[in-house]
């Protein structure tokens, strides 16, 4: 489930600036400010979690390639890529193109993410009985929170929250649509153009916030999405 987050009064200060800048209406944010003011300092968020990496005590040129798969797609296989395995990738990978493991991806509703080994073990998991097939993005949980910090940091675009294609369901999922037709995209943090996007994980939305609607719901609901009606309808005016 999402956690919960409290803005703090530099962060909510810097969102009136920016949406004051941009001439939008800060109104409310001025009064959720006040409220900050008479409540006391609010509790500084907590910064996005880091994206796993090798030991510090292990140089990216000492990592083997099979600790290098083993820590990036090991979970494809239980944690565990053997030598036979390690084999199949290596060959997989030299005998196709990047062009044509991109494609086998997106046919199979595989993210695109990563290098053409990453690639070769996500289409070969689907071939191992049992294995753990991965989803196109990240489930509910994480996309909330980097999605809605990016946007804030930004001060422009959308925050979009609705569902996704993963390989056999839907799941919850947020991102970021920018004023310039690209998606930010929270499980690679990455742009992709917005057609792509579309085309591969097959979106369907649900709701979308701009910078200000989006900092309004979580200082009011304290949590980070993904939001009811009734709770847009309660802090938003003129909720669609």
């Amino acid at each position: 489930m999402p956690g919960t987050v409290n803005m703090s009064k530099d962060q909510l200060v810097s969102l009136i600036d920016n949406v004051r800048i941009n001439g939008g209406n800060t109104d409310e944010l001025e009064k959720l400010l006040a409220e900050v003011d008479s409540e006391g300092p609010a509790r500084r968020a907590e910064p996005p979690r880091a994206r796993r990496r090798p030991r510090a005590d292990l140089d990216e040129e000492e990592e083997t390639l099979l600790d290098r798969l083993s820590r990036e797609v090991g979970y494809l296989f239980d944690g565990d890529i053997t030598d036979g395995l390690l084999e199949e990738i290596i060959a997989y990978d030299r005998n196709h193109t990047l062009a044509e493991i991109k494609g086998e991806c997106q046919e199979a509703g595989l993210s695109t993410s990563g290098h053409k080994k990453k690639m070769a073990a996500r289409l070969i998991a689907r071939t191992i009985p049992g294995a753990n097939l991965p989803q196109t993005v990240t489930p509910q949980g994480r996309c909330y929170e980097e999605a809605w910090r990016f946007l804030i940091k930004e001060g422009e675009g959308k925050l979009v929250h609705g569902t996704v294609q993963s390989i056999d369901k839907r799941i919850n999922h947020a991102w970021v649509e920018t004023e310039t037709g690209y998606i930010w995209e929270p499980e690679t943090g990455e742009f992709m153009k917005r057609a792509y996007f579309y085309e591969t994980a097959k979106p369907e939305v649900e709701a979308e916030y701009t910078p200000e609607e989006a900092a309004i719901l979580v200082v009011r609901t304290k949590n980070l999405g993904p939001w009811t009606k009734e709770e847009r309808h309660l802090f938003l005016k003129g909720e669609r």
